[in-house]
């Protein structure tokens, strides 16, 4: 995988495993942040995306690939930008 940063294809990656403590009951998550020291709430999604598909960067396109999904792409990559936003603002993800 490419290492460039293009503002064009970002790819993105999980914190590390180390940095999050995870509680879950049924389809909710609590993630408890060591660096920040906070805690969220976190759907199935998120927590899938933030421990299976985000320990190497991967762009937005590989992200929605690996998720499965079918339908209107544009709409998907879309969500999927708005919720590694949100991840990102949350201190969970970055990009590289």
């Amino acid at each position: 995988m490419s290492k460039n940063k293009s503002p064009d294809d970002p790819r993105w990656c999980a914190s590390s495993a180390d940095d999050i403590v995870w509680a879950g009951w049924d389809d909710e998550w609590v993630a408890y942040h060591r660096p920040s020291g906070t805690t969220h709430f976190l759907n199935s999604a998120s927590k899938y995306l933030l421990v299976n598909l985000l320990q190497e960067p991967r762009n937005q396109g590989e992200i929605v690939e690996s998720f499965g999904l079918t339908g209107d792409l544009d709409d998907q990559r879309d969500e999927m930008i708005s919720l590694l936003e949100h991840l990102e603002d949350l201190g969970l993800v970055e990009q590289r």
